[in-house]
């Protein structure tokens, strides 16, 4: 190249051989040197594509070898979960590729080929064609370099193509070459248009390369179509197969968005999602979480090292962020100089139009980056919180499979699943932010200190004490965080309580107690969460501290230190306001962030304390393939040992210093059958934990062994929200359908589950049964699991599984059983005992209770004929109304928000309101005053005030602000939340205290308790907050907007256009997000429910070896959970990209109109002013932000009002009880019974008569319609079969449009029940038992019939009334719920004071529970489930305790009563049993007693008994007559000589 004189070089070609980077104008106008082009734009992004490609090929080759080594094991191992693969289980496997996207494939390479071909012949052109002198040095290397770049393009598409993992989805381009492909076409096009400058457009090289930069473009369309190549039955996630324009600009997500618009989703119909967060795989990867060797105590880290290790289980993927959210601060900290740049641009005259056409292209690089580099940004992060969220609740999950179970644990383990998992991965999140803040602060600071010189440096000291208060709230909010959680667990713990026994609660009417205590635990929890509130308060008041104070600050320096008013132009100042503004935006939620990071800390160190807590460990010994046997070593072994135990002795707690079992010694030979009896309390479930290995024996030298496969069934059946058929087969590998057959059988389970609906989720202890036998153990442990059956199923199924003919016997499987029944004990082959001293010892029962069991099956046969016929519904477990589920477009958003504003009053919502639009004023009007302030001082001359006038008015406005966000947001955190959060639990309360029994009994349990924990904590903590930031962003947005309308007028042409597509866009997205934030809590809730329900059975669980299939099964859930939660986050992420699109159109409109009007203005006589422009850009390089935190917020909203939703849909779909069953003044009493119009007086009943007359009841709900009826009872017709037998008990109402069946489990019931009488309640499983007390107690509806008490017709007594003065004992003993709140013993027993200390003392003692009593502190110790420690049996004693002091005052002088006991003794041996009954004549002489029982010798004690059959009185008999049927003693399976046995000695049994 020829050398020129220094003087003309920058006008030759050698000025293209510069850096630059402008080329001189006199060469070119507004373009870059070609030098600095072949650099930056062509030898930069080509080498570093190249580098990465080569590591992407690398990891993809390694990866591809680790899968195959990972396949061919897989291959050859068991599947050890065969449940594992439902769910996503077609997310786990590999879907092949079809036919279309192997075409797609060939096109892309072909495509690739042609590109590369180019390129090289571009290259060959450039060396042929172009003078040496008319290229510079690089010009043939860069070309090389994009040549071999391009050649690096269609292998890297292929390897991604052929060798990706199998459950990525169908990504044939990948990523990477999407994104060089993008930027190639954008930094090539200024390239090409400087070589046609140079070389002519006509020349062959540029006609080369607009062909490449056009087959760029074809090249990149076909990559983003790759998704659409895939056959419709791939199971892929359409976000791994989108390019990289569709995961820029979320067009992935169109088809999610259209489904939710036209249809419903649910979570089988959502699209799957990024393989990567399979719980699988982030298991894999989040499994160094949980310590490896937990000590019980903090690790050595303290509350990081959860942190950390989620930072590190992330791995790279933790840095994904980084480069977008860079890209988004450069293109942040570029607004103002867009704003200087165009401020001068109008302010100094006329200037040449590229000048403007600049400004125009910048403002679109400028934003429109902005949209697509947060868009990214926030996907990845999101995504890293997906993973995040998996690992910790896959964590929790697995840790609490390995723990004992201990009073708390269960709700400790659902409040760190929903609440502080959620507040830890909202938190992180932001993580990113935490470090780029103090970027954007530094040369924000800077930049600003170029424009004001030093008093810039101000702003640091306000960051730095923000900085400083935002840290100390935010390690106060974790201290206090902690205080609030403990009191959500207590509330959490209780409501469990209530839900589980809730059929105990309604018989006994303890519904209002029940509620007031639960209030009382609410009430308590906001008071421990008042400091939190109120550090939050503090948290949002220095957040808006450096925004408002600032600029005052700043200026108030820099007037001080400058003396020219004239320094205070529209560019110094404005350009000054939008560094400030930029500075205080991302700082503002910095400083929120911060105390939220200190919560979500302290969420962590909870979540870590909880992983360190020390687990279970089975200290038993199990026998090895060389000692089979459980034997002691050096014993000779004569038989096969299954289990032994020796000199040991157990406690419940390990730090009891005092045994219950007392030096132990056990051997049981493999198939013995071996019966534990004992007394309430003596340790009998102990001794079965104890072989669980569930408790470890407390002294050195004991020995626990067991030997073979362990099969466990609890008291308590643990029955998960399956159907019986499910439950029965519900571990089962073995794939024989007769073994089943057999099984089912054998536990009497046929007819039950013929007649059950296959879909129904229903419990039977039979079920539980079945599921263990079904395992095929070697070991099976029974804990009195057939004490609730009644003695001909009992007899039965004690035949068919332990009969010498038996499913055990021929199995020979050991069993071990506690029982208080003599017909299990009969069949044993060893009976021990043990006594209230923990000592177990043989045992044989009396003659005298015991019968010898007829082998030959005499007695079975005599009562399979009285076995009564029972129609499939005449059950009493029938299945019924699921709960409901509700559906986002039942319940509208205005019906929603009215709950949520009549819960906080309407005077807190008009102040509320009128708070936020004060604030907004406050906030924005000081933009105003400095467009006044800057247009006044234009000309100083002219100035019609000075200075200080300005400034101090302004200083005073911007304090404004401040004062405003205190005291509204104080208003909503302190007197809205707890007023709102107690109305709303109230309403949830009194949902379930009042719904109907048939209803509220099949509900899941846990997905009740969903509603009490999930939604009230959206409810209390991010419910208010998106409120605020919602109404916050609402109003200051609307504030911008007007002001850049008045700014800039001409911008208000725009403003409606701008409604449109803002209305257009929520409408469209609310349709989606609604849905998926409906499934998000659904599918939280399911987790809810599983992690719940496998707590209940950790015992059976992990007896059986069970854990692995149910980690694999919450793994599934979890799965069905992430879905709906990571696209929720995505379309939110969308929508924060579509918001930012619209404010770079905005801009464009600002710019271009600006642009425009200073071109040609003049000529029209309009302008744009500087101040104007001004405060336009101003507001507008945060209107963005504003508009993606209203959006972000505003859904979030919709999100926690999901939660308000689904309460009003529960309360509007569960049926009510009604009061009063019918209107006392149109009850029609036949003749009499005229009291029955006013209420029952405060001591009725009376005497306590009971009259039940042709009673039919149903479980159906109530309900007004009339039914079918013959022409003489009213009673429901029945069809007589030929035979003349009846077989009806369902009536079939047909209507025009409907046909309802009525299952009746009482039928044309009519009994007399004198006062004072005992009667006792028999029947068979089903036949109505306790269907008849439910009757009694209004919960069950009477169709038809009547039943009174002391002549009163009870259906027009108040529910409320009738069940507060009938006593009931149920069979599962219900004590309190609220534990722990300051209620003691002595209260709970007698809370009307109507005893003296001496006489409860002496009902305590009487019932045999005193020792316990004063073991747990006396009276005056608090109720708690944790402190009395007791068994099944000595809660039925407490119970029947609390009853005497209830009651028993009364009836002692002479007042009568009912008692209505429903099983209340099943759990008591029979000789306590028959102490209860001397109790009850001791301290109740004078009640009405009705008890359902199922033994004979318990029946015998009261004066009548009687039998139910099919829901029919089947025989009422008096025990002492002589001419009693011998049916009932063969429904009870006894023979007549037991009457004649029971009467020797001459003791009347009566007595």
């Amino acid at each position: 190249m020829a050398s020129s004189a220094p003087s003309s070089s920058s006008c030759t070609f050698q000025a293209e051989s510069s850096f630059g980077p402008a080329v001189a104008s006199c060469r070119r106008a507004f373009d870059f040197t070609l030098y600095f082009e072949e650099v930056v734009f062509v030898l930069v992004p080509s080498c570093v594509f190249i580098l990465l490609a080569a590591t992407r090929l690398l990891f993809i080759l390694r990866r591809a070898r680790r899968f195959t080594t990972a396949t061919a094991a897989t291959t050859t191992s068991t599947d050890t979960s065969s449940s594992h693969s439902c769910g996503n289980a077609a997310q786990n496997q590999h879907t092949p590729i079809g036919h279309g996207l192997a075409h797609h494939h060939i096109l892309q390479q072909c495509t690739a080929g042609l590109l590369v071909t180019l390129h090289v012949a571009g290259l060959i052109l450039l060396c042929t064609t172009v003078p040496s002198r008319q290229r510079t040095d690089l010009s043939v290397p860069a070309s090389v370099v994009a040549a071999l770049a391009f050649g690096v393009v269609p292998v890297l598409a292929h390897f991604e193509h052929k060798r990706r993992r199998p459950s990525s989805g169908p990504r044939s381009s990948s990523l990477l070459v999407g994104l060089f492909l993008c930027v190639a076409v954008l930094l090539r096009a200024p390239l090409v248009r400087t070589h046609a400058a140079l070389y002519g457009s006509g020349s062959a090289l540029v006609a080369v390369e607009i062909a490449s930069l056009v087959l760029q473009l074809v090249l990149i369309a076909v990559g983003e179509v790759s998704s659409w190549a895939a056959d419709a039955t791939s199971n892929f996630s359409p976000e791994e197969s989108a390019g990289f324009l569709g995961r820029s600009f979320g067009s992935w997500l169109w088809g999610t968005f259209v489904t939710g618009y036209r249809t419903t989703l649910s979570l089988d119909s959502l699209v799957p999602i990024d393989s990567s967060l399979e719980s699988r795989i982030v298991a894999t990867s989040f499994d160094h979480i949980l310590p490896v060797s937990p000590s019980g105590k903090p690790g050595k880290n303290g509350q990081y090292r959860l942190l950390l290790a989620l930072f590190r289980s992330l791995g790279l993927y933790a840095l994904a962020p980084v480069i977008p959210r860079l890209c988004l601060a450069g293109f942040t900290l570029a607004q103002p100089f867009l704003a200087s740049a165009t401020i001068n641009y109008i302010g100094n005259g006329p200037a040449p139009d590229r000048d403007g056409y600049g400004l125009i292209g910048a403002t679109f690089l400028i934003y429109t980056g902005i949209a697509v580099s947060t868009g990214w940004y926030w996907s990845l992060s999101y995504k890293n919180v997906t993973k995040i969220r998996g690992g910790l609740v896959d964590g929790v999950s697995q840790k609490m499979l390995r723990l004992s179970q201990q009073h708390g644990t269960e709700s400790k383990v659902l409040t760190m699943m929903i609440n502080d998992v959620y507040r830890i991965t909202s938190t992180l999140a932001y993580a990113h932010e935490l470090w780029v803040a103090p970027i954007e602060t530094a040369i924000g600071t800077w930049m600003l200190c170029r424009h004001v010189g030093p008093p810039g440096l101000v702003v640091l000291g306000i960051i730095g004490v923000c900085l400083g208060a935002s840290t100390y709230v935010g390690k106060h909010m974790a201290i206090q965080q902690g205080v609030w959680l403990a009191a959500v667990e207590r509330r959490i713990g209780a409501t469990k309580k209530m839900l589980a026994s809730i059929k105990a609660i309604k018989m006994m009417g303890a519904g209002p107690s029940v509620a007031e205590a639960l209030e009382r635990l609410r009430r308590l929890e906001f008071a421990a969460s008042r400091k939190f509130r109120a550090l939050i308060v503090g948290t949002l008041l220095s957040s808006y501290s450096t925004a408002t104070l600032a600029p005052v600050l700043v200026f108030g320096t820099y007037i001080g230190a400058t003396t020219a008013a004239a320094d205070f132009s529209a560019s110094t100042l404005f350009t000054s306001l939008i560094w400030i503004s930029l500075l205080a935006s991302p700082l503002i939620q910095l400083l929120q962030i911060i105390p939220s990071f200190g919560a979500a800390l302290g969420s962590l160190e909870r979540i870590d304390a909880f992983f360190e807590k020390q687990e279970f460990t089975d200290e038993r010994d199990e026998a090895t393939a060389v000692d089979s046997s459980c034997s002691e070593k050096g014993e000779k072994k004569k038989e096969h040992v299954s289990l032994s135990i020796h000199n040991s002795s157990f406690s419940y707690t390990d730090d009891s210093e005092d045994s219950i079992l007392k030096d132990v010694n056990l051997v049981i030979n493999r198939g013995q059958h071996v019966v534990v009896t004992g007394p309430a309390g003596c340790g009998k479930s102990l001794l079965l934990q104890a072989i669980l290995g569930e408790v470890a024996p407390q002294n050195s030298g004991s020995r626990v062994c067991v030997d073979g496969k362990v099969a466990f069934c609890s008291q308590t059946p643990w029955l998960e929200n399956l159907s019986a058929r499910q439950v029965v087969s519900r571990f089962s590998r073995d794939k024989d359908p007769s073994w089943t057959d057999r099984v089912v059988d054998a536990c009497e389970l046929r007819e039950f589950l013929e007649a059950q609906d296959p879909d129904a989720t229903i419990g039977s202890q039979g079920s539980a049964l079945a599921r263990a036998i079904q395992s095929r153990p070697d070991i099976l442990l029974l804990d009195d699991v057939l004490s609730p059956i009644d003695y001909v199923t009992k007899k039965r199924i004690l035949r068919q599984l332990f009969g010498k003919s038996g499913i055990l016997h021929e199995t020979g499987t050991t069993v071990f059983q506690v029982t208080q029944d003599h017909a299990v004990a009969q069949l044993a082959d060893i009976v021990l005992r043990l006594d209230e001293t923990g000592a177990l010892r043989p045992y044989q029962f009396p003659p005298s209770q015991a019968d010898v069991e007829d082998e030959n099956g005499d007695v079975d046969n005599g009562a399979e004929n009285t076995r009564p016929r029972e129609s499939s519904h005449t059950t009493e477990a029938q299945s019924g109304p699921p709960e409901p589920k509700s559906k986002p477009t039942e319940i509208t958003d205005r019906k929603v928000y009215a709950t949520y504003f009549e819960s906080i009053g309407f005077l807190n919502l008009v102040l509320f309101i009128g708070g936020g639009i004060i604030f907004a004023f406050c906030l924005k009007f000081p933009n105003v005053w400095v467009g006044w302030w800057t247009a006044d001082s234009s000309d100083p001359d002219e100035a019609s005030h000075n200075i200080g006038y300005w400034f101090g008015i302004y200083a005073m406005l911007n304090v404004l602000p401040l004062i405003a966000v205190a005291g509204w947001v104080a208003q909503l955190m302190m007197l809205i939340v707890p007023l709102s959060g107690s109305k709303l639990h109230r309403k949830l309360v009194d949902t379930v205290s009042k719904a109907t029994f048939s209803f509220i009994s099949r509900v899941d349990t846990g997905s009740l308790l969903n509603r009490f924990n999930q939604d009230l904590m959206f409810v209390d903590s991010r419910l208010p907050l998106d409120l605020f930031n919602t109404a916050a962003a609402l109003l200051t947005g609307i504030a911008q907007v007007i002001l850049i309308g008045v700014s800039a007028v001409y911008v208000l042409a725009s403003i409606p256009v701008l409604a449109a597509v803002l209305f257009l866009l929520q409408h469209f997205y609310l349709r989606t997000s609604k849905q998926l934030r409906h499934l998000d809590l659904q599918s939280k809730a399911e987790l809810h429910t599983r992690l719940s329900e496998s707590y209940q059975g950790l015992a059976t669980i992990r007896a059986a070896r069970w854990q692995r299939q149910v980690h694999a099964e919450f793994q599934a859930g979890l799965d069905r959970s992430q879905a709906p939660v990571y696209l929720l986050w995505t379309v939110q992420t969308w929508l924060k990209l579509v918001l930012n699109l619209v404010v770079a159109g905005l801009a464009l409109v600002v710019m271009g109109a600006a642009v425009g009007l200073h071109q040609h203005g003049s000529s029209s006589g309009a302008s744009a002013s500087a101040s104007g422009i001004g405060i336009a850009f101003l507001n507008l390089t945060t209107l963005g932000e504003t508009m993606t935190n209203l959006l972000t917020a505003w859904t979030s909203l919709e999100t926690t009002l999901g939660a308000i939703a689904r309460m009003v849909s529960f309360s509007r779909d569960t049926p009510a009880e009604r009061d009063v069953l019918v209107r006392p003044d149109s009850l029609d009493h036949g003749g009499g019974g005229g009291g029955d119009r006013a209420e029952p007086p405060e001591s009725w009943p009376e005497s306590g008569g009971i009259k039940l007359e042709g009673v039919w009841a149903t479980y159906d709900d109530d309900d007004e319609s009339d039914e079918n009826t013959d022409d003489s009872g009213g009673r429901p017709a029945t069809d007589v079969a030929a035979d003349g037998e009846k077989h009806e008990a369902t009536t079939i109402t047909t209507t025009s449009s409907t046909m309802t069946t009525t299952r009746y489990a009482l039928q044309d019931i009519s009994l007399e029940v004198r006062p004072g009488e005992r009667v006792a309640v028999c029947g068979r499983t089903g036949s109505g038992k306790s269907t008849l007390l439910l009757a009694l107690l209004g919960l069950v509806a009477v169709r038809r019939g009547r039943i009174s008490i002391d002549g009163r017709d009870v259906a027009g007594v108040p529910r409320a009334r009738l069940r507060g003065a009938v006593h009931v004992i149920p069979q599962d003993p219900f004590i309190s719920v609220a534990s722990g709140n300051g209620e003691t013993i002595r209260e709970a027993l007698d809370p009307a004071g109507k005893l003296g200390d001496e006489e409860v003392t002496d009902v305590l003692q009487d019932c045999g529970v005193l020792d316990k009593i004063v073991g747990a502190g006396g009276l005056a110790a608090s109720v708690s489930d944790e402190a009395l420690s007791l068994s099944a049996g000595e809660r039925q004693l407490f119970v029947l305790a609390r009853l005497i002091c209830r009651a028993g005052g009364r009836c002692r002088h002479g007042g009568g009563g009912i008692l209505l006991l429903d099983e209340a003794t099943s759990s008591l041996d029979v000789n306590t049993d028959g102490k209860t009954a001397e109790v009850l004549r001791k301290w109740l002489p004078n009640m009405t007693v009705l008890s359902v029982l199922h033994r004979l010798e318990a029946a015998l004690k009261y004066d009548r008994v009687v039998v139910l059959e099919g829901g029919r009185v089947a025989h009422v008999v008096t025990p002492s007559e002589s001419t009693v049927s011998s049916d009932i003693f063969a429904f009870f399976g006894r023979s007549r000589s037991f009457l004649e046995s029971r009467e020797t000695g001459g003791v009347s049994w009566l007595e």
